[in-house]
Parts: structure tokens; C-alpha cells; sequence
């Protein structure tokens, strides 16, 4: 867990090519202004593990507040506190592509894969990002299960297309944001971004 980092709080840092099964980068860390690239969370169902997954209490601490994570989650980051990073070109083999649960603020998340949900981010809290370039082989190319306020969440593919509806966001709430299609809650526009070098970043 954590291939590169686990626990512990990383400034002005790259994290590259690390791999582990949950959390490619960094496990319950907090990243501050630091690149996490080309990253991978890796799985593969030999048949013989009867739970592929973690159990972890909710911060609430409550009895039965638990959520899993399954092995081959959060290909970048998974449970870590993301403050102006950038995150791109990290893979899971489950959910979240770039960052599987935790919180990101102020964020560039691209062009990052996941072969189950959420090719961006999965069950996280979202905030002032921009999600673009992402891709998930079945849900959420761009989001899955997250709560997203005044973001970007724009040209992300999930495994019906860039013309499915839930190719961009899957579940979730999206509020302040920009994406397309538009999604339903306040304040959200389905307007172009006009990013000046889309391609590249």
C-alpha cells in the first residue's frame, strides 16, 4: 500500500513510476504542490484471495462507518489530501485512475485510466479542479461517486463513448461546475472551457 509514500505529509515533490495495489503514489498522505505521474494501483484475481479488498473506517469513527477499498484502487493517490497537485498518466486496475478517495483542492487531473470506474477520481471530495482527458473502462470517466464544487470536469471518456451521458461524472453531486453534458445542481453550465493547450495539458 502507498508505492511511494505512505502516511506523512510531501511538499514541492514528484512522485513518479511507483506501483502498489492500492494507492500507485502515496496512501493516506497530504500532497502539497506536488506532481504525481505514471503511477499505477495493480491487481491481478489469482483466485485465491477470497476478500481482494480493505476495510477502512470513515473519519466519523462510527460502528459500521466502514467503506472498502478494493486491491487495484487509486492508481495515483488513494485516501491522501491533495492540495495544487497535479496528477496525471496514473492507472488502476479498479477504481480511480488518478486519486481513489481522500480530498483534492486546487487540482489538474488528466489523462489518467481506470479499467472499472472513475478514470479521474473515485469517492472523493472535489474542489476548484479542473478533470479532463480521463478515462474508465466502464463508469465515470471523470468522476465516480464524488462530490465536485467549482470545477472543470470536461472531455472525459468512459466505456460507452464521449457520447454517453455519464461519460464525464457517474453518481455523485456536481455543484458550480462546468461539464458537459450539464449536470443537474446549482450553479452548473455545460459551456466550453476554452482550454488554451487542451493537448497538452
Amino acid at each position: 500500500i502507498g508505492g511511494g509514500c505512505l502516511g506523512g505529509t510531501l511538499k514541492n515533490c514528484v512522485l513518479i513510476n511507483n506501483a502498489a495495489v492500492i494507492g500507485g503514489a502515496a496512501y493516506q498522505c497530504t500532497l502539497i504542490d506536488c506532481v504525481v505521474e505514471n503511477n499505477e494501483a495493480l491487481y491481478e484475481d489469482d483466485g485465491h484471495t477470497s476478500e481482494p479488498y480493505i476495510r477502512v473506517r470513515n473519519e466519523d469513527g462510527e460502528p459500521g462507518s466502514e467503506r472498502i477499498i478494493y486491491y487495484g484502487s487509486g492508481g495515483g493517490a488513494c485516501n491522501c489530501h491533495l492540495v495544487r497537485c497535479q496528477v496525471q498518466d496514473n492507472y488502476a486496475t479498479s477504481d480511480g485512475g488518478g486519486v481513489f478517495g481522500g480530498m483534492l483542492e486546487d487540482c489538474v487531473v488528466w489523462r489518467n485510466a481506470a479499467n472499472e470506474r472513475g478514470g479521474g477520481a473515485s469517492e472523493a471530495e472535489v474542489s476548484s479542479c479542473t478533470i479532463a482527458g480521463n478515462s474508465a473502462s466502464r463508469l465515470g470517466g471523470g468522476l465516480m461517486s464524488c462530490n465536485a464544487k467549482n470545477c472543470i470536469v470536461w472531455a472525459n471518456v468512459a466505456g460507452n463513448g464521449a457520447a454517453y451521458p455519464f461519460s464525464n461524472v457517474w453518481l455523485g453531486t456536481v455543484t458550480y461546475s462546468c461539464s458537459c453534458p450539464k449536470r443537474d445542481g446549482e450553479g452548473n453550465i455545460g459551456d466550453c472551457p476554452l482550454f488554451v493547450d487542451g493537448m497538452n495539458g
